[in-house]
């Protein structure tokens, strides 16, 4: 193996031995507000982003609830967007990444497009989360440089995504247990499904953890 190779190799190793130390960390949080504050902090440990977005989509009210960061976690305040005229919802509607390799040649976001340009943002990957059981949202994350992210980093995005599916679909799951306490009524039926979807989610983030570590 040459030297060149073994570096690459070994580069990749610490990378996903990064990932699994902060699926690690997330699936301690046990709020999802607290999730995203944490979430776009340690994933730059794994990830190389200027500002980062995630959008979880609100059936009931048809929105998508969007919380963004800047660098270095810091939040950033943004106008709220409808739903269709979001990266997350691309993302949520057709299950596949979103590469935009220079937002100067997008026409398809044009408000979203237009801020993170005054941004200084230049390129944008976005990816679905989305577990076994619901669809959720979208992960966003843009850079400062054309064309940040290839094919084989979006791939290793991709990992990245299903990790923070599991952990925000059980600080969501959480979320509704405390909010069922409240109603008695319907506190009963909320726990057995929250418990049945964190049983579920606890056994995939294992055998999806196992997969990575290979």
């Amino acid at each position: 193996m040459s030297g060149t190779v073994q570096r690459a190799t070994e580069s990749a190793v610490k990378r996903y031995e990064a990932l699994l130390r902060v699926s690690q960390t997330l699936i301690s949080i046990r709020s999802s507000e607290e999730l995203f504050k944490l979430l776009a902090l340690e994933l730059r440990a794994v990830v190389s982003f200027y500002v980062m977005g995630v959008g979880i989509y609100d059936e009931n009210a048809h929105e998508m609830r969007t919380t963004s960061y800047g660098e270095p976690g810091v939040p950033l305040q943004a106008p709220r967007f409808a739903p269709e005229e979001t990266f997350s919802w691309w993302v949520y509607q057709n299950q596949q990444p979103l590469i935009i390799p220079s937002l100067d040649t997008e026409t398809r976001f044009p408000a979203v497009v237009e801020m993170l340009k005054n941004r200084g943002v230049r390129s944008v990957c976005a990816l679905p989360l989305t577990t076994v059981h619901r669809r959720l949202g979208g992960l966003a994350v843009g850079s400062l440089e054309a064309n940040a992210y290839s094919n084989e980093e979006v791939s290793f995005l991709s990992l990245v995504a299903n990790q923070v599916a599991l952990a925000v679909d059980d600080a969501l799951n959480l979320d509704a247990s405390q909010h069922a306490k409240e109603d008695p009524e319907s506190g009963f039926r909320v726990a057995i499904a929250t418990f049945s979807k964190m049983r579920c989610s606890a056994d995939r983030r294992a055998g999806s953890l196992a997969k990575t570590r290979v």
